[in-house]
């Protein structure tokens, strides 16, 4: 578990809901993709990103283990995943009183919120391929790791190398993105 499952597991699961709630039967591929560019734009924005994830070099782009994991029933009170006819892993969000999907957006600032929904609205239509695509551009932070680690996807498809989101800023930014950073570690203690 990361620590910004450890740190915003309620905010995550939030953010999960809602994105399966405005992108319905949305493929958990595209869901990993979609949160990771919610996250980078928020770095490249204002210095850290929203869920504090931790990503990952995969065959098939940046992956959020925590977030993949929802296949095994992880944040299961926020989003329900199940194979559909295809063989491919949906996921939807849970539809009981216990958790109201636009409540839980609460938890986002009207910033959070602007990002989130603007990459709905980039993004939302694009099949999992496509933000294939977009996440292995050859300037992008995936490839990059990909490039410098010499990571072979021929004989594995996860890797173990952290994509640091913190490399898209500069180093007026930098300063921030660590600031923030000691702050979800703070919290994730406290919650732990």
């Amino acid at each position: 578990m990361g620590i910004g499952i450890k740190a915003n597991r309620k905010k995550i699961g939030a953010l999960l809901a809602y994105l399966s709630f405005r992108m319905p039967n949305i493929e958990l591929r595209k869901l990993l993709k979609i949160t990771y560019l919610i996250d980078e734009r928020a770095v490249m924005e204002r210095a850290f990103p929203i869920t504090w994830l931790d990503y990952y070099a995969w065959a098939k782009g940046p992956v959020a283990p925590d977030v993949y994991d929802i296949k095994n029933g992880s944040l299961n009170d926020f989003v329900n995943c199940k194979k559909n006819a295809t063989d491919k892993w949906t996921v939807s969000p849970v539809k009981n009183a216990e958790f109201p999907i636009l409540q839980g957006m609460k938890a986002f600032s009207n910033y959070e919120k602007k990002i989130i929904d603007s990459i709905i609205s980039q993004y939302g239509n694009k099949s999992s391929d496509e933000l294939t695509d977009v996440t292995h551009e050859c300037n992008s932070l995936w490839f990059k790791v990909v490039e410098e680690n010499k990571i072979d996807f021929s004989k594995q498809q996860k890797s173990v190398f952290l994509i640091d989101l913190n490399r898209l800023n500069d180093d007026s930014k930098k300063d921030i993105y660590e600031e923030a950073f000691d702050s979800v570690q703070i919290q994730a203690a406290i919650n732990s």
